[in-house]
């Protein structure tokens, strides 16, 4: 596995529950920030993809040694 989901790895196995909170929360989220795109078509886009590229940008900026480091929570 690439560094792109290192940041969901360290969490899914220091808190597997905290993990599936926050997995079950991007569904969620998914929905209603479609929704938003519906309603206001020029607003930036906020949808998954966005959000799964933060993420990877988090996780590059960040790095391996670091993420290591870092508690569930901090994930």
């Amino acid at each position: 596995m690439g560094n792109g989901f290192l940041l969901e790895k360290v969490l899914q196995e220091g808190d597997p529950g905290l993990h599936r909170r926050m997995r079950d929360t991007v569904f969620v989220l998914r929905t209603m920030l479609w929704s938003f795109l519906d309603r206001f078509p020029s607003f930036t886009d906020h949808s998954l993809l966005h959000s799964l590229n933060v993420i990877d940008y988090c996780n590059r900026i960040i790095g391996p040694e670091q993420v290591k480091k870092l508690c569930p929570e901090e994930c």
